[in-house]
């Protein structure tokens, strides 16, 4: 389920007017030197980023994030719903652009970089959803199809699709078919028309693993 930013906007107004605050004193509450980036959220430029909605959770512990994203549940939580709502806010995944996931070691992607949150309960261990470019992956995956991906401090044996971001070629998504000697990685796609290449592990920045995709080309 797409999230709306225009919702979210409204969800986090109505969040600060019930605490009390207006935007810079809530920028202050969460220890931030300037309010613009709160001012994007609540005029509804930008969705709220990991480190916002971890913040608030920090500082203002009684807050369901998941109702600030999707709607759902209520603004303040009582103790005993908060192990269920911790749940339900792992299934909130962020959409980022290719170019946004280079070597941050972290899926806390800033506001900016956020294209959609998604609503995905079949990807509980997602970190990030990315979209595929090209046909490369084809016919498993075609372009403008959305991966899920959980972030990795290695790659997986087993013939496994990763998203890697790389130095030299951005953000590639294939099929790791063998890793050599520590120093470098075959990479395969399932589009035949493209051949097999050695890349690396120095030119590596970031990896990810693809848990599963939504798949948009049905023909």
């Amino acid at each position: 389920m797409e999230i709306s930013k225009k919702l979210v906007s409204d969800r986090f107004k109505e969040l600060i007017e019930k605490l009390g605050y207006n935007i810079p004193s809530f920028a202050k509450a969460l220890n931030y030197q300037r309010p613009d980036k709160l001012y994007n959220i609540f005029n509804g430029i930008y969705y709220p980023s990991f480190e916002i909605l971890s913040d608030i959770t920090k500082y203002f512990g009684n807050i369901d994030i998941h109702y600030l994203i999707t709607g759902k549940g209520t603004l303040f939580l009582e103790e005993r719903e908060k192990n269920a709502v911790d749940a339900l806010n792992k299934h909130i995944v962020p959409l980022i652009p290719y170019d946004c996931w280079a070597g941050n070691g972290s899926p806390h992607f800033c506001d900016e970089q956020i294209e959609e949150y998604y609503y995905i309960p079949e990807f509980t261990d997602a970190d990030f959803l990315i979209r595929v470019k090209g046909d490369s992956m084809s016919p498993i995956f075609h372009n403008r199809d959305i991966v899920a991906c959980k972030k990795v401090i290695s790659f997986a044996n087993n013939n496994k699709i990763h998203a890697i971001s790389t130095k030299s070629m951005g953000v590639l998504i294939k099929r790791v078919s063998s890793i050599e000697n520590g120093s470098h990685i075959t990479l395969t796609s399932e589009n035949p028309d493209y051949h097999p290449f050695e890349l690396p592990i120095s030119d590596v920045d970031d990896i990810a693993l693809v848990l599963g995709a939504i798949i948009f080309n049905l023909s």
